[in-house]
């Protein structure tokens, strides 16, 4: 079975009917979600007797956001008939605790990730500088060649956590970034 040019164009525009984003009137993108019963929305677990959103909760914010570019200024909506007043404020605090306390663990982990890539950078050039001071020195092939492909794994290590894990980190605290400062309603 052949498939039409035409075919694809017409899922393609269903798709982004499907996937598009609403914006509220100050152009932050809205994100309606559902509560019909909001028993696991807290962890029952917090520090310094501030409360937090559950695990399932986060996964399922974040998983709600997966069309949405980390960048984009966030609105939630919460609509649910099982939250009262003294709760909306209790979760509103909540979620931009998790999401603070997730703020603060992945800025840490990016300046460890870029540490680690200077230092084994720097290893990289010493072992290349070593290596070529041997050579030189018409020391043997072997061990040579053993420090060549060592310099080269340190260097694409350094390159890989700066490159590719450091810019995955900066997203994801991009997006933290963006769920804190977001508007949260919540309705009927």
């Amino acid at each position: 079975m052949k498939v039409k040019k035409s075919d694809i164009s017409k899922l393609l525009s269903e798709l982004k009917i499907i996937k598009a984003v609403h914006k509220d009137s100050e152009g932050r993108s809205i994100v309606n979600i559902n509560i019909s019963d909001d028993d696991g929305f807290l962890s029952v677990f917090s520090s310094d007797d501030e409360p937090v959103i559950s695990n399932e909760t986060s996964e399922f914010l974040e998983h709600s956001l997966g069309h949405i570019l980390p960048s984009a200024a966030l609105h939630f909506v919460f609509k649910s008939d099982a939250i009262d007043e003294q709760e909306r404020i209790t979760y509103d605090k909540a979620i931009r605790n998790y999401y603070h306390n997730v703020y603060i663990e992945v800025s840490s982990k990016i300046r460890t990730n870029t540490m680690l890539a200077i230092i084994m950078g720097i290893i990289s050039a010493i072992i290349f500088g070593i290596a070529a001071a041997l050579e030189k020195m018409e020391f043997g092939i072997v061990f040579l060649n053993m420090l060549d492909v060592a310099a080269w794994v340190f260097m694409w290590e350094a390159v890989d956590i700066f490159a590719f894990r450091c810019s995955d980190l900066k997203r994801k605290r991009l997006r933290t970034l963006q769920i804190i400062k977001s508007v949260i309603t919540f309705t009927r």
